[in-house]
């Protein structure tokens, strides 16, 4: 299983490995193919959101700094498949988020 990171930008065009401090769950979450940064809890900051290969879909709150893995909070059901990719908008005019996401095989659990 490869290992994932989540990289902080210093502001100065640098970037330091930060995964053990904000994420300790994502370093070896599985083979991510995407990543998206909305606010899916509307409290103004980014949370993270991961999709990959033979994975699950994957929501990570932003908890003064620091990812927790809430995804059953926010989503129905457990989906397995192989995402090739997501994207993140309110598509249907709601006010909420949607989630749009490339698939090559799910899985139900």
């Amino acid at each position: 299983m490869p290992r994932s990171y989540i990289l902080k930008n210093d502001s100065q065009g640098f970037f330091k490995e930060v995964t053990t401090n904000v994420a300790e769950d994502i370093r070896r979450i599985g083979m991510v193919t995407d990543a998206g940064w909305p606010d899916v809890n509307g409290d103004s900051s980014g949370n993270l959101i991961i999709v990959g290969e033979w994975m699950g879909i994957k929501i990570f709150i932003n908890q003064n700094g620091q990812l927790i893995d809430r995804s059953s909070e926010f989503l129905k059901e457990e989906f397995s498949g192989w995402w090739n990719s997501i994207e993140v908008d309110d598509l249907d005019r709601d006010v909420d988020l949607d989630l749009c996401l490339e698939i090559l095989a799910l899985i139900t659990k």
